[in-house]
C-alpha cells in the first residue's frame, strides 16, 4: 500500500470569529508541523475555495474549532461534512479532531459526525487565567503571566507582570514588563518569586 504524500498535517477548520484562537493555535504548532490555516497561507488572488478544499484533503488531519459560532458558519460546515466523509472513507488516511472552544459538547449544537470524534475541551488563554485566578483567591491584575508569542498579547496586558520568555516576536517583547531573552527557565524564578 503506498503512503499517501500529504502537504500539511494539520489543517484549522474554523468559524470566522474565532480566527484569533485558531491564530494562536496555528502559531502554537507551526514550530513542529506543517499547519493550512486559511489566513495565514492564502495569499491574494488564490482562488480560496478550491485553494481550501485542496488543503484539506492533502491535511493528515482536520483540527475543528468547535465554539457557538460554530452553527452560524457555513464554510466551516462544510469543512466539517469533508473531512468527516474522508476519515469515514480512510480513518487511517484522515483523522478528525475537535476542539470545543469554551463550550461542552452538549452545549452548542454539534455538526453531524463530530459528536461522534474525541475531543479537547479548551479554555482560551485569559479564561484559564480567570479560573485560576479566581480558585486561589486574586485577580488577574495581580497576576505574573509568562508567554513567548504574539498570541499571548492580550493576556499580557491583563496581569501585574507579564514575562516574555524567550520572546519569539516583537510583540511579545514588547508588551511585556520583562524580557528574558536567555533560553533558561532559572532566570524566569527570581522575578516571579515574591517573600
Amino acid at each position: 500500500m503506498s503512503k499517501v504524500p500529504y502537504a500539511w498535517d494539520v489543517f484549522i477548520a474554523h468559524a470566522g470569529p474565532d480566527e484569533p484562537v485558531a491564530r494562536e493555535l496555528y502559531a502554537s504548532l507551526t514550530p513542529k508541523m506543517s499547519v493550512f490555516l486559511d489566513s495565514a497561507v492564502l495569499l491574494e488572488g488564490d482562488d480560496w475555495d478550491a485553494e481550501l478544499a485542496s488543503a484539506q484533503k492533502l491535511s493528515h488531519i482536520t483540527v475543528v474549532l468547535v465554539s457557538r459560532n460554530t452553527q452560524e458558519a457555513y464554510y466551516q460546515r462544510e469543512e466539517i461534512a469533508a473531512a468527516i466523509a474522508m476519515a469515514r472513507k480512510s480513518k487511517d488516511k484522515h483523522r478528525v479532531v475537535p476542539i470545543y472552544l469554551g463550550v461542552a459538547a452538549d452545549e452548542v449544537e454539534v455538526p453531524y459526525g463530530l459528536r461522534l470524534k474525541h475531543g479537547i475541551h479548551f479554555q482560551g488563554k485569559a479564561e484559564a487565567l480567570e479560573l485560576v485566578s479566581q480558585r486561589v483567591g486574586c485577580t488577574p491584575a495581580k497576576a505574573v503571566f509568562v508567554g513567548d508569542h504574539y498570541n499571548d498579547e492580550s493576556i499580557m496586558l491583563k496581569v501585574a507582570m507579564a514575562i516574555a520568555y524567550p520572546p519569539q516576536d516583537e510583540v511579545a517583547e514588547g508588551v511585556s514588563h520583562l524580557a528574558i531573552l536567555e533560553d533558561n527557565l532559572l532566570a524566569v524564578v527570581p522575578h516571579v518569586l515574591v517573600e
